[in-house]
């Protein structure tokens, strides 16, 4: 892009400012400045990824080349938006822009659905389903993506083409809650509010470390994690973002295997014979009750956390369609999901206090 873009700014380039704008913890995306033009970059959006997507943002009443549209330009601030993940919804609402969703993957699992027009939304799919007569039919100035591999970049070409823009978003791979609230930034940048994105972060981060600093103990609780998929369960690596969130709330996960950023099989054997007297229990599954986990994991017993009814999970923001508040507003206040275990860990809960998290009965 810069050989354009210093062109398009200036016939003379010595006299473009170009400035790199600083995320204090998101490392998935940057943000470079060039005059009155913006180059937004997405690093490896997804797994073992090695791309990099890029796009030009200018403001609405420059005039460009109709055909830039089809090669990654945007104009800002955008005026609608589509987005493809309930994790999309918390940034897009803390920067007062519900009013630009018009489409969502789907509504039942939207639990903040209440705050978006409330007439004309419609429905995409996931990005391997979306068609470009129903990508062109919301109107959308750009769709915000959860896509994955050679699925997302066969659409992603497809509707370039026709000057639709498929942006991946991966805060999901950020390995602190706060470098996944700081993708709020990356949001801003399209409606053109950097300014108010980055005092709203500035005042959450200030707000997670107050907490954080409270809760600097020795003797930590020991934390049980999810519940058994297929028969197999899954525990997040040292460096994945809720083993940061627990140690920061006075929490230690037993069993972490180091430099693994996302979740890994253990063995059921070394769960129980790990984990048989951990403290607590948290985030089991789609587990409501005590006696609803019971059912799904008959081993449930064998956990001193389950005995003494020392069970949590984040289901107090959610709808029986699936819809739930930790995947929205969470992401983007991770000060508040922080306090919410720092008050589970010190047993100090108490439920009505909580705003996420609920204790299983």
């Amino acid at each position: 892009f810069l050989p354009l873009l210093l062109s398009f700014c200036k016939p003379n380039t010595q006299n473009n400012h170009s400035v790199a704008i600083q995320n204090k913890y998101a490392q998935g995306f940057s943000v470079q400045s060039i005059n009155n033009l913006k180059i937004l970059s997405i690093y490896q959006p997804w797994g073992e990824s090695k791309d990099t997507f890029q796009y030009v943002l200018f403001p609405r009443d420059t005039p460009i080349a109709s055909e830039l549209n089809k090669k990654g330009w945007i104009s800002i601030p955008i005026e609608s938006a589509a987005i493809l993940s309930s994790t999309h919804v918390g940034p897009i609402l803390m920067l007062n822009q519900a009013k630009s969703i018009k489409a969502v993957h789907d509504l039942d699992l939207m639990y903040n659905r209440d705050r978006f027009p409330q007439s004309g939304i419609r429905e995409l799919g996931s990005d391997q389903n979306i068609s470009i007569e129903k990508a062109l039919s919301t109107n959308a100035s750009v769709i915000f993506s959860f896509g994955t591999g050679g699925s997302f970049m066969k659409i992603h070409d497809q509707l370039q083409s026709v000057g639709v823009h498929l942006i991946p978003v991966a805060e999901y791979l950020e390995n602190s809650p706060l470098a996944q609230a700081e993708w709020i930034k990356f949001f801003s940048e399209f409606y053109d509010m950097r300014t108010f994105a980055d005092s709203t972060f500035e005042y959450i981060d200030s707000s997670y470390q107050a907490i954080k600093s409270k809760n600097l103990i020795q003797n930590k609780k020991t934390v049980l994690l999810n519940f058994p998929w297929e028969g197999v369960w899954y525990l997040p690596g040292k460096d994945a973002y809720i083993t940061k969130l627990i140690d920061d709330a006075g929490g230690t996960c037993l069993i972490s295997k180091s430099g693994k950023r996302g979740s890994y099989p253990v063995p059921m054997e070394e769960i129980i014979a790990g984990y048989k007297n951990a403290d607590v229990w948290i985030n089991p599954g789609a587990n409501s009750s005590l006696s609803q986990l019971k059912s799904g994991f008959s081993n449930a017993s064998y956990f001193g956390s389950f005995k003494n009814g020392y069970v949590f999970n984040h289901s107090k923001r959610s709808t029986p369609y699936g819809a739930d508040d930790y995947f929205e507003s969470a992401v983007v206040r991770p000060d508040l999901v922080l306090r919410d275990l720092s008050l589970i860990f010190s047993n100090e809960e108490n439920v009505s206090s909580l705003m996420y998290y609920n204790k299983l009965k």
